[in-house]
C-alpha cells in the first residue's frame, strides 16, 4: 500500500532503498564539499531507515509498534533514536554507525591537522553511513515475508 499523500508510505521499502543509493552517491561525488557530502550521507541514512520502518509497518507481528512516530519523522532524529540505542530490528551495530555519522559536524572546525587526509572524517562518514545501509536492507529482508511453496 503506498501513499504519496504520506511522509513514510509514500515509497515501498524497495523505493526507500533505491533513494538511499541515489543519496549515498551523491554524498561519495561531492566528498571534498563536506556539507553537501554530509547531508548527502545522513539523508541516504535516513532512507534507508525509513525502507526498514516500511518493512516493519507491514509485518503482522503483534508487537509491531506504530513505526511512523517510533524512531520520529526527520532523518536526523531517525539516527539520534538509533543512536540512542532504539535500534528495533536493526543489529546492535546500528547503533554505533547512527552515532558515527551523526558525531561529524556539518562544518569544520578551522583548524588544519597536518599529515591527515584533508576529508578523512567525512569518509569515514561514507563508510558508517554505507554499512548502516546495508544493515537496513538486511533488515528488511529480515522483514519481509518469504514466499512458501504452497501445500500439496
Amino acid at each position: 500500500m503506498i501513499d504519496p499523500g504520506h511522509w513514510l508510505w509514500r515509497l515501498d521499502a524497495a523505493g526507500w532503498a533505491a533513494a538511499a543509493e541515489i543519496e549515498w552517491t551523491a554524498a561519495n561525488e561531492n566528498v571534498a564539499r563536506r556539507r553537501t557530502a554530509l547531508a548527502h550521507c545522513r539523508r541516504a541514512a535516513g532512507m534507508a531507515l525509513n525502507g526498514v520502518l516500511v518493512a516493519w509497518g507491514r509485518t503482522s507481528a503483534p508487537d509491531a509498534p506504530n513505526v511512523a512516530v517510533i524512531w520520529g519523522r526527520s532523518y536526523v532524529e531517525h539516527l539520534q533514536r538509533i543512536a540512542a540505542g532504539e535500534h528495533g530490528p536493526l543489529a546492535i551495530d546500528a547503533v554505533a554507525l547512527a552515532s558515527g555519522i551523526l558525531a561529524t559536524p556539518i562544518t569544520a572546525a578551522p583548524l588544519v591537522t597536518l599529515g591527515a587526509h584533508a576529508h578523512a572524517d567525512v569518509t569515514a562518514v561514507l563508510g558508517h553511513t554505507r554499512r548502516l545501509i546495508d544493515a537496513c536492507a538486511a533488515a528488511t529482508a529480515r522483514l519481509q515475508p518469504t514466499a512458501r511453496p504452497r501445500d500439496l
